[in-house]
């Protein structure tokens, strides 16, 4: 797990007990698939106009604008995993 990521967990739920292995910490494990910052360890996406609704058996939420953003972030990512290969 990067260490940006396990940051908060390490420090929230166990005192910072649980230390990252030797090869995340180096200088060179920050894998980049794609440019942009928002291609980090992480991202948070604020989707404007989404709207929450209930799924045809009234079960669960879908939005389908949120939808959109992840599929069109995936496309970007298989495009971008093929020009690496």
């Amino acid at each position: 797990m990067h260490p940006q990521i396990s940051s908060f967990p390490n420090a929230y739920f166990y005192s910072n007990k649980i230390q990252d292995a030797p090869n995340v910490e180096r200088n060179d494990f920050g894998k980049k698939y794609l440019p942009g910052p928002m291609f980090g360890p992480y991202s948070f996406i604020n989707v404007i106009g989404g709207k929450e609704q209930l799924d045809d058996e009234g079960r669960s939420y879908k939005n389908l604008a949120e939808v959109a953003v992840v599929m069109t972030i995936l496309k970007n990512l298989h495009k971008g995993l093929f020009f690496f290969c």
